[in-house]
């Protein structure tokens, strides 16, 4: 369902959302300060440079080679058949990479992971959901992941919604967790949102910047971060765009539960 949301002509709003990174820095869980720092370094290339490894029009191209209507064989992947069924009916034609996916996927119960403060994981390099428990928070959180999963081969990026890895570099992970898990709680788990939290009421304000909650869902089973700072652009320069985009991946560094 499609709503249209507030229009904002504006930079004065966007901007100070700069500022709820500030002060909310605090670790949590079992990574250490050294991983975490070399991690942010990494991205702060990306920053001070201004763009993204992949760029839209590679991204298109790639998406667009992807059938629409794969058949889906269920056989070994009957944990996950409520969420993607659901996702079919939501997004009709947009499900064109969990069909894909959904074909090679393999998903086991793996406890170890509870080790690294995780419950849930999605491996796209190997295609694989590891869960702790049968929970809606957690399978459905893994499921979206892979059913918005998508290699582009001309920069040798892997794209996972607004997430995009290159090697060691990686941006967009604190804006692609925080909107999966916003859309794990509309979709799946009756409007309850179990982690990211600080990361979800940031990336609720980032979605009213768009003339529905359509809009920026299309951009995530799309993988299409460029649109997302293309459309914010509209209310601040690129580079308080990035450094929002940063901000979160920051966030999502010194506060994530693996997933």
């Amino acid at each position: 369902m499609i709503k249209n949301n507030t229009n904002y002509s504006s930079n004065s709003i966007l901007i100070p959302m700069l500022g709820i990174f500030g002060g909310i820095v605090i670790f949590k869980h079992n990574m250490t300060r050294r991983k975490v720092q070399k991690n942010i370094q990494r991205m702060n290339v990306y920053q001070s440079q201004g763009y993204i490894i992949a760029n839209e029009s590679q991204i298109r191209n790639q998406y667009n080679t992807i059938p629409v209507n794969v058949p889906v064989d269920y056989r070994g992947k009957e944990l996950i058949r409520t969420y993607t069924e659901q996702l079919t009916r939501a997004l009709g034609p947009e499900i064109r990479l969990a069909r894909k996916n959904i074909s090679t996927l393999r998903i086991q119960q793996d406890r170890k992971i509870l080790s690294t403060g995780a419950v849930g994981t999605y491996d796209p390099q190997n295609n694989i959901i590891k869960y702790t428990e049968e929970k809606a928070s957690i399978l459905g959180h893994e499921t979206l992941h892979m059913a918005s999963y998508m290699y582009e081969p001309s920069t040798d990026t892997h794209l996972t919604g607004f997430a995009q890895q290159k090697g060691d570099a990686k941006i967009g992970v604190g804006l692609n967790e925080g909107y999966t898990e916003l859309l794990t709680a509309r979709m799946f788990n009756h409007g309850k949102v179990t982690s990211y939290k600080r990361l979800v009421r940031i990336v609720k304000l980032i979605e009213k910047f768009f003339p529905s909650m359509g809009d920026l869902s299309h951009h995530y089973f799309t993988c299409n971060l460029p649109a997302v700072i293309r459309t914010l652009q509209n209310y601040c320069s690129r580079a308080e765009v990035m450094e929002i985009i940063f901000g979160l991946d920051k966030l999502y560094e010194y506060e994530h539960l693996p997933g």
